[in-house]
């Protein structure tokens, strides 16, 4: 009897502990557990289209905002650009109503409120960190000497933001892969007293030195492909096609393309259309067409007015400073309003922006028209230029024969969302772009130069600039931008097959 009340008091006991443990697995009572949320801009296949999202994003941001920003990958192998938030999902969507005002005038019309799971940050190595830049170029040789040019190709150095510089190896892999590369090069630098230690990607720090500038080969940078010879306005010569395709030249085959978007109405058929192609290698005009007439600029003019800036400062009556230096980039590489205007106004005004041009430049810009700032809301339709005024700009840039060539290479080669690579299925993600996108409701264009790759390793670089202009407002900007831009992407497609062929291109 004495063991039956024993076993039983056990039993009891035994019970009320998995009851316990039970309950304690439960939600408390008033404590609902819950996920966690972030706010998504982008989700690519493509690497550099999720970095160039980032950067726009990050450009519209307070520096605290900033720090929050993450490139992520997914299982599915996505890259992601979101804001890292961790937040519930009324505070993500409260996030997002606010980017989205601050983001209005960009392209990035895709951000949403995404649950916190199913992808993860990517991570870096970092080899040290010091105020000293010179210090950092010194330990990128050592580097480059013991672990070898593959990995020289992605070491850089940064500046962050409170004037450090940090010696980088982009590697952009999962944690424990990173950590696991950290520790080898760790034991192979220790004759040269480095180590190595991940860092999680950071899209806030500029890159400043490595073996290629913003993924441009110094050499380009500097050394002209062809030296000019006169710049002047000619007559415009029929294409010399080598390629043809479909028994089409090209320009014949961009010519049809646009009668069947006029045809099918996906453009009217007042619609105005503009194309030039020009080949620095064969040193012909591939494509003209319109390309004399003056149409709207939208932003595309933005770098004439670099052009003016620098016409100044070199003969002394401007200074390129720190201030002007960020203003210059935001103007040409996230392509903002009252930086233009700042720039203009330094200048003088439109007025004196088109007299600097017109009096110094008059061979390059005969069909230009600055009349306008750019007026709030970004509604500009006065400022005008034909497609062979940017093709002869681009080519004395690209020949070194604008004063500060070489900066405004540099600024043009910035990543930004261009029309003529980005989003090209056709065009390789290898190909360099030197470029400026225009986007109003009565015009999109993108003027640019690309640099293909050949399967000589060689370089080919093209200008392509190409313009639609609607002859009413349209009445839903979105619609008729993204219509607009494709249209462009498709004519970029077309002119990089016919250049494949030509130079036997990647």
């Amino acid at each position: 009897m004495l063991r039956i009340v024993k076993n039983t008091r056990i039993l009891r006991y035994l019970a009320l502990l998995v009851l316990i443990t039970t309950l304690s697995s439960w939600p408390v009572m008033g404590r609902v557990r819950t996920s966690s949320f972030d706010v998504s801009y982008i989700w690519t296949s493509h690497l550099g289209k999720a970095l160039i999202c980032l950067k726009q994003v990050g450009s519209v941001l307070d520096y605290n905002s900033r720090r929050k920003l993450r490139l992520v990958r997914e299982s599915s192998g996505n890259y992601g650009a979101i804001y890292d938030l961790n937040g519930d999902k009324a505070s993500a969507m409260a996030v997002l109503q606010k980017h989205a005002e601050l983001l209005k005038n960009t392209e990035l019309d895709s951000a949403s409120v995404v649950e916190d799971a199913g992808y993860h940050d990517l991570y870096n190595i970092s080899y040290g960190l010091g105020p000293n830049l010179e210090v950092q170029k010194e330990n990128y040789k050592k580097i480059v000497r013991i672990l070898g040019r593959e990995v020289g190709r992605n070491l850089v150095i940064q500046k962050t933001a409170y004037g450090n510089y940090a010696l980088i190896y982009i590697r952009r892999g999962e944690e424990q892969s990173t950590r696991s590369v950290a520790r080898r090069h760790s034991k192979l630098l220790r004759s040269v007293r480095l180590r190595a230690a991940i860092i999680r990607e950071n899209v806030n720090n500029d890159v400043i030195y490595s073996q290629s500038l913003g993924n441009v080969p110094e050499s380009l940078l500097k050394i002209p492909i062809k030296p000019e010879k006169t710049i002047r306005k000619t007559k415009v010569e029929k294409p010399r096609v080598q390629a043809p395709q479909e028994n089409l030249s090209l320009q014949e085959q961009i010519e049809r393309y646009v009668s069947d978007l006029k045809r099918t109405r996906t453009i009217s058929q007042n619609d105005k259309f503009s194309c030039s192609v020009y080949d620095f290698t064969t040193g012909k005009k591939v494509v003209s067409i319109n390309e004399d007439i003056p149409l709207q600029c939208a932003s595309m003019f933005k770098p004439f007015v670099a052009l003016a800036f620098f016409h100044q400062v070199k003969n002394g009556n401007m200074i390129y400073g720190p201030k002007s230096k960020a203003k210059m980039k935001a103007m040409i590489q996230r392509s903002r309003n009252t930086e233009t205007n700042w720039v203009m106004r330094q200048l003088g005004g439109p007025a004196k922006v088109q007299d600097i041009l017109k009096t110094n430049y008059s061979g390059i810009f005969t069909d230009t028209i600055i009349r306008e700032y750019i007026p709030k809301g970004g509604q500009t339709y006065r400022n005008k230029a034909s497609a062979h005024d940017y093709s002869r700009f681009l080519y004395a840039m690209w020949n070194g024969n604008l004063p500060y060539s070489i900066e405004l290479r540099r600024l043009m080669a910035l990543p930004n969302r261009d029309r003529v690579c980005m989003g090209a299925k056709h065009v390789p993600s290898a190909t360099l772009v030197y470029d400026k996108t225009g986007s109003t409701a009565y015009l999109i264009g993108n003027m640019a130069i690309l640099v293909a790759k050949g399967k000589d390793g060689k370089r080919y670089p093209y200008t392509l600039i190409c313009i639609i202009q609607k002859s009413r407002r349209a009445s839903n900007y979105t619609v008729w931008k993204n219509k607009a831009s494709n249209i462009i992407r498709e004519v970029s497609n077309k002119v990089y097959i016919d250049m494949k062929k030509r130079h036997r291109l990647i």
